[in-house]
């Protein structure tokens, strides 16, 4: 089942943090796209500096964990 992102009802800040897991998830897709600097930046513009790179590592652990559990392909919408 597909919910588009406007339906979810999700705040700002949390698409702020769906698509920092995007952008990692397209950067271990297709490395040479080099997604994840975009993954670092992308919160630090909503969240600050400081707060914006512990989003950011949150998220990219969260998303380490969730391709270490899986045992089929993860699939997802292109940031």
């Amino acid at each position: 089942m597909s919910v588009r992102i406007e339906k979810a009802g999700l705040e700002p800040r949390d698409q702020v943090v769906l698509q920092t897991a995007r952008y990692f998830f397209e950067s271990f897709a297709n490395p040479e796209h080099q997604s994840w600097l975009l993954g670092l930046t992308c919160p630090t513009l909503t969240y600050g500096e400081i707060d914006g790179v512990r989003v950011a590592s949150l998220v990219l652990g969260a998303v380490q964990a969730m391709r270490q559990a899986r045992q089929s392909c993860f699939r997802f919408n292109n940031p």
